[in-house]
Order: structure tokens, then sequence, then C-alpha cells
């Protein structure tokens, strides 16, 4: 990737700015992103913050207040670390991937999972499909399912939490990816495993503050192509209809891994 002058700019500043905080600082930085997940952006806060805090029980005490403040913007999940007998460094860092850091992209990746399901799909689109309806352009949406799925795709995804979605079915459309699933995911199910989390339907949670963020419209539009691209040009191709079809825009991938800011995952503070 090509960087102007005013990105290295940017890029020196904000790690001049990182650098120059305290541990309180830091910790505002974190509780500023739980307070608008969607919205605050993907810069991990919390790497910088483990290399600041020189004690693991300090740690776990700012850990526990974080955690408190994620239960509190998700108030259906519950995190309680404090049987594991470990030190709550490493169990923050996945949930704060996972539901702060990530949580645009991977709300992104789920939708886009969920949506090409056929079974999924059919079924959403049915309570939005009228036998009433007027002609559409079939040169361009190829099937009336995928022209109901994406004129009325913001009313459809808003449905979905009604499908009492699961954390660990969450989780699982997410890993149906090609894409190589980062480790946060598999300590997530970890932990749900463990009961440190206990979901009662943080899911909705999600979708909750999702549908109310600055982000939901370019997430929609996102989709709205990733279907275009995925679903109806490969139909319109295999039907004989792409004669005047305009070519579709590409959008980048969203990258949900952890493979730049965890090199050091499995460190622990020292006492």
């Amino acid at each position: 990737m090509d960087f102007t002058q005013r990105d290295l700019y940017n890029i020196m500043s904000r790690d001049y700015m990182l650098g120059n905080t305290t541990i309180d600082e830091q910790v505002e930085f974190i509780s500023d992103q739980i307070k608008q997940p969607f919205d605050s952006g993907n810069t991990n806060y919390f790497k910088r913050l483990k290399k600041m805090v020189s004690s693991n029980d300090q740690m776990d005490h700012i850990c526990s207040e974080l955690f408190k403040q994620i239960e509190n913007i998700y108030p259906n999940i519950e995190i309680d670390p404090s049987e594991s007998g470990q030190h709550y460094a490493q169990y923050f860092s996945a949930i704060y991937k996972f539901f702060i850091k990530n949580a645009k992209q991977l709300m992104f990746i789920f939708l886009r999972e969920y949506l090409y399901n056929n079974k999924n799909r059919k079924g959403l689109v049915m309570d939005f499909m009228s036998s009433k309806l007027p002609s559409y352009p079939k040169e361009q949406y190829g099937k009336k399912e995928f022209y109901i799925l994406i004129t009325k795709l913001s009313a459809i995804v808003k449905t979905i939490p009604e499908d009492n979605i699961r954390l660990e079915k969450f989780i699982d459309y997410i890993d149906r990816t090609d894409e190589d699933a980062p480790l946060y995911l598999t300590d997530i199910k970890d932990m749900l495993d463990k009961g440190i989390i206990i979901d009662h339907g943080v899911v909705a949670d999600m979708f909750e503050q999702f549908e109310q963020s600055d982000s939901y419209a370019g997430v929609i539009n996102k989709l709205e192509m990733a279907i275009t691209k995925d679903l109806i040009i490969p139909y319109l191709k295999e039907n004989g209809l792409m004669d005047i079809r305009m070519p579709t825009p590409m959008e980048p991938e969203e990258d949900i891994s952890d493979s730049d800011d965890d090199s050091d995952e499995s460190e622990e503070v020292s006492e």
C-alpha cells in the first residue's frame, strides 16, 4: 500500500500521541471504544496498554472494570474469569477484539454469510414478497428474490435478530469463510465452553448497537455490493442476462486478523 505524505504524518502523529500517554489515558481510549463499538475505529489500544502495565494484579483490576463496561453496552452477556485461575489480559484481549475493536467487520462477515445461505435468505425474503409486485428489471437483478433482497436489504437485516441467533452460531457463520480464522475467535468459543462468557442473547445486543451506529448505512451498502458480485452477477451470467449489466465495483475485504498485533499476546505482564 502506498502512503501519501499526509497519511504518514497522521500515522506518526498517532504513534507519537500513543507513545506519550499515561495508563489512565490509554484506559480511557478503550472506554471510548466500548461506548461506540461500531463507530470507534479498529486501533488496538489494549496492545499498548499491556506494555505499560507492569503488574498482573493491576492489569486484572483494569480488565475487570473494562469487562463491566462491556456488560453495560451488551446487557445480555456475563463475563467472569475469576474462577479460571488465570490472569485476565488474554481473556480481555479476545473479548475486546471480538465485541469492540472488530465489531463492524465481524458483523459484515456474519451478515454476508448468513444471507448467502439459501434457506436463510429465502425465508427472510419471503416475508417481504408480494404477489402484487409490479414488473422488475430482470436484466439487472435476475430473480425476483434478488430484487427484493437488494431493495429491502436494510429492513431484512433488521429482522435477523428475530431468529434468536446465539453467539456460538454467530461465530460459526464467520468461521465458514475461506479466510483464516483469527485466534481470538477460538478464544471466544473456549470461554463460552468454560463458562467465562455466558450468553443470554448478546447477538441481539450487538445488532441493536449496530443499527444505532453511524456505520450502519455503510455496511448495508457494502453488503449490497457483495450480494451483487457474488449472487446476482453469477446468476445473470449463467442465464445470459449480462449484456447490458454494468460491472459492479469491488470492495476491499475487511481485515479481522490479529496477525499484526498479537506477536506478544501470550506474554503476561510481570508482578
